[in-house]
């Protein structure tokens, strides 16, 4: 392999992207011809995006490291994480001009899947050539599905986009499952975006109904909604409500989870529900669905290449309340349509992201 400088997000904080990357970069770590550089500057996901004096000489420091890393370490191929942010991408092109000036190989790692709609609203001109210049001077672009290309195919030619999917954590090869048929999962942000407040709503309604029924919220609430503000199925502005809370003796709120603790949420539970309005490729989903849950989602992102309806998950619309009642309901009371689904979504996750599976995609990426 020639010579690779890779500027990862590593954990903390424990989201996807950062533990995305180091499940990906597990074994490329130990290749001397990989350089990893750690660019999480801040350990609060909540805090990320904000400008401090103290993130400020953090990434001075880190970007001084790389600048040096460039010269002396003089790495064949550049690669780099994006997230669709206009503070973001100002952070990533001065991390990335100099690589293309030196004529390094950039690959772009593109997560999220509203790289369009932003790039789209972006009102500055000089910020808009600056994210075209860049991607077009890439070597090549990846994204972490077939419907997520789409994006990137008005400014580059599609043989420079390679399709590497989310892999997931080796320890959900080894699921124990301890299932009763009644409990409901939700894991993410507790935000509008993810689908959080439809949730809840429709969650009310079957607790009315069912008696034996849980629902379980995993995740923290943000205060104010950041960086989603748009379905990204119709292109249509959120109309983001305030965050409510459901107070219920078969509701339970948990604010973080990790490792082991987190398998055994997914070890307990039945069906997982994320009726998101956007998506890039959720690792949430993926655990679900390796875990062996029933999924029921929205085609957003990467979500409509991954699951098929009633093969190994639901879809339905975002914001469709009424869809995803429906859908709840119908898993609970169909037993059969339950463990199909949660089964084809085990099977359909290990043959397709196996984490070696996608880890040599990776490896092939840079090798050709």
């Amino acid at each position: 392999m020639k010579k690779l400088l890779a500027l990862l997000p590593l954990p903390p904080p424990y989201s996807g992207p950062e533990i995305s990357s180091k499940i990906l970069f597990s074994k490329l770590i130990e290749n001397p011809n990989v350089k990893v550089i750690n660019i999480s500057i801040k350990k609060d996901k909540f805090k990320r995006g904000l400008i401090t004096i103290d993130s400020i000489i953090k990434f001075t420091l880190i970007y001084l490291k790389y600048l040096f890393s460039l010269i002396t370490f003089n790495p064949y191929f550049v690669y780099h994480c994006i997230t669709a942010t206009k503070i973001g991408w100002i952070r990533d092109l001065i991390i990335l001009l100099p690589a293309i000036f030196l004529r390094k190989k950039v690959i772009l790692h593109m997560r999220g899947g509203h790289f369009g709609i932003f790039f789209k609203e972006l009102k500055s001109g000089t910020l808009k050539s600056l994210i075209k210049l860049c991607i077009k001077s890439s070597y090549k672009i990846i994204v972490q599905s077939e419907s997520l290309k789409e994006q990137f195919t008005d400014i580059v030619s599609e043989n420079k986009i390679e399709v590497l999917p989310n892999t997931f954590e080796e320890m959900f090869l080894n699921i124990n499952p301890k299932r009763e048929g009644n409990k409901i999962l939700f894991l993410g942000l507790l935000t509008f975006a993810k689908g959080y407040n439809d949730l809840v709503k429709v969650a009310k309604e079957i607790l009315s109904e069912f008696e034996n029924v849980e629902f379980i919220f995993v995740g923290e609430r943000m205060k104010t909604e950041t960086n989603i503000f748009y379905n990204q199925l119709t292109k249509e502005k959120l109309k983001i409500e305030p965050y409510i809370e459901l107070n219920h003796k078969n509701v339970k709120y948990i604010k973080n989870v990790y490792g082991e603790e987190k398998k055994r949420i997914y070890e307990v539970c039945d069906i997982f529900v994320l009726p998101s309005y956007s998506e890039g490729f959720s690792m949430a989903i993926l655990e679900a669905m390796v875990s062996g849950l029933a999924v029921i989602t929205t085609p957003v992102g990467a979500n409509k290449d991954i699951i098929k309806n009633f093969e190994n998950g639901i879809l339905i619309e975002p914001g469709n309340l009424t869809q995803l009642k429906n859908s709840i309901i119908l898993l609970l009371k169909d037993k059969n349509l339950r463990e199909k689904l949660s089964k084809n979504a085990r099977n359909f996750a290990i043959n397709n992201f196996h984490p070696e599976i996608v880890r040599k995609k990776l490896e092939r990426i840079f090798e050709n």
